[in-house]
């Protein structure tokens, strides 16, 4: 009995040490692919069990086959047919935190719930942190960007609404978030002219090969051609990674929004209500850059992905 519950506790730790590991990450400013990121699941596919993995593994490979071969082509691409010298690992990153969200929730089932549980308080605790950073030194929270802290700050209130039931938790947490994202805002945490950073690169980005407007010029090509830095993950992928990357994006977000209104099952939705906001608020920031919201995002998709598999064996159910 005692090998069966072990994987389920391992993982049910993984957001929480998968975004501290993140957030340490860009704290000492390590190269933006975030590759390090994939150490935690690395580590717990083999602490949880190699036999339910490999058939988590499995599994995810049979129905996103499709997104395995698009980012191996991406790496390939960018790694023996460009010259990009930019964080070519990028793509690599965000498949292995998919796969490991994905395998949380295949691990977990049902609990997988308890996972966001324990990542809320890992986001107080930052959150409040962060506000005592801002008051007393007038600096920035733990996530090192004030858009970035208001993305966090979003995550843990839909987390509090969507997974907590106690409703002074809610009205604390509400509280908390409300006195945080005001200081935030204050510091001009949604700058809405990012919204508009795409018509900047437009010019350059046509200016490109045909392959480059298709598969782009590589990950922070941005900063590299341009000398700055992209704000906006709509942007980032149109010229880092090409027409066809921001359309799968865009397609994809459209999807999240449909199974948002569309779906009966309520754990899809509320795990598409997390995804979709995230991915709306990826227009204010670049989740390439800062990888501790990326880390976020990626985790919510692939437990997206599982439910997407899941809820329509568990509507056969007796």
């Amino acid at each position: 009995m005692e090998k069966e519950t072990s994987p389920q506790i391992v993982w049910r730790d993984y957001l929480v040490i998968g975004l501290a590991v993140s957030m340490l990450l860009i704290l000492i400013d390590s190269p933006r692919d975030g590759f390090y990121q994939i150490v935690p699941g690395i580590v717990l596919l083999f602490l949880t069990g190699i036999k339910e993995n490999t058939g988590c593994i499995i599994a995810f490979t049979k129905k996103y086959w499709l997104l395995i071969i698009t980012t191996v082509f991406y790496f390939i691409y960018y790694k023996f047919l460009t010259d990009s010298s930019g964080a070519i690992g990028f793509p690599i990153t965000v498949l292995f935190v998919t796969l490991f969200g994905y395998c949380l929730a295949f691990s977990l089932r049902e609990k997988y719930t308890d996972a966001f549980r324990m990542l809320w308080i890992l986001l107080l605790a930052v959150i409040l942190l962060g506000i005592s950073k801002i008051i007393r030194y007038n600096q920035m929270g733990y996530f090192m960007d004030h858009t970035a802290e208001l993305a966090a700050i979003v995550a843990f209130v839909e987390i509090t609404f969507l997974y907590l039931d106690d409703k002074r938790y809610k009205i604390a947490s509400g509280a908390v978030s409300a006195w945080s994202a005001f200081l935030l805002l204050r510091r001009n945490a949604l700058d809405f002219s990012r919204l508009l950073y795409i018509k900047t690169i437009i010019p350059a980005y046509l200016d490109g090969t045909t392959s480059q407007k298709l598969f782009g010029r590589g990950p922070l090509a941005i900063r590299q051609d341009l000398q700055e830095m992209s704000e906006n993950t709509f942007a980032t992928l149109l010229y880092d990674y090409g027409v066809i990357a921001l359309i799968l994006y865009v397609g994809f977000l459209l999807f999240v929004v449909y199974k948002c209104i569309k779906t009966t099952d309520s754990d899809t939705r509320k795990v598409a209500i997390m995804t979709c906001m995230i991915m709306i608020l990826s227009a204010f920031l670049s989740v390439e850059y800062w990888g501790n919201i990326g880390f976020i995002l990626f985790s919510c998709i692939g437990i997206f992905l599982y439910r997407i598999v899941a809820e329509p064996l568990e509507s056969k159910r007796p």
